[in-house]
């Protein structure tokens, strides 16, 4: 079974931001303090953005609203195993910088068909000075992934995914909320098909 190349990074970096739907305009606000309130909107829209679902937003755009909402020096951590029915698991890991991460978004936000994603946010700490937080997410997130058993035709496989993320948020000098890193694990089952 063969995975197209733009398909496994994206998966693994769309488990980063997966919360839900939210509105883009919030992408201008500045705060005091991070709260659980403007954490989990930053979350949400920022899932939203980067998902390719939810959001209709132009490239350039969203390559700003990134360049604003990620740390300089952002890092970013994924390890998914893939469980294909009558293959041993698969692991594949992904390590990403800023730069990386905005190119893997801007490349592949359209790798899996009819994506859906639901998270829970488990746990926020917050410093108490409120400029950082770790934020502790779990997810459940399904969709279509385009595989080739030959190498030459594709088809598109249901898949089921079980995710859980250890996330740094902070507050920038400017008061702007950002992403400092994040480390997911994520669990994909093919469905039968």
């Amino acid at each position: 079974m063969i995975f197209r190349r733009e398909t496994i990074p994206f998966l693994i970096l769309i488990v980063v931001f997966a919360v839900g739907k939210a509105d883009i305009s919030y992408a201008a606000q500045k705060f005091k303090k991070l709260t659980e309130s403007n954490i989990t909107e930053f979350i949400e829209t920022t899932s939203s953005l980067t998902s390719g679902y939810g959001i209709e937003i132009e490239e350039s755009d969203l390559q700003q609203y990134l360049e604003t909402h990620l740390d300089e020096e952002a890092r970013f951590k994924s390890t998914v195993q893939f469980n294909i029915p009558g293959f041993p698991p698969q692991k594949k890991s992904l390590s990403l910088d800023k730069k990386d991460f905005m190119t893997q978004v801007a490349e592949g936000t359209k790798s899996i068909e009819h994506y859906e994603n639901k998270v829970k946010v488990e746990k926020v700490r917050i410093s108490k000075d409120g400029t950082k937080a770790t934020v502790e997410t779990s997810g459940f997130e399904e969709g279509f992934m385009p595989v080739s058993l030959d190498g030459a035709t594709t088809q598109d496989v249901p898949i089921e995914g079980v995710s859980e993320c250890l996330q740094i948020i902070k507050l920038s000098d400017k008061g702007v909320i950002q992403m400092y890193s994040a480390n997911c694990t994520t669990n994909i089952q093919f469905k039968e098909y």
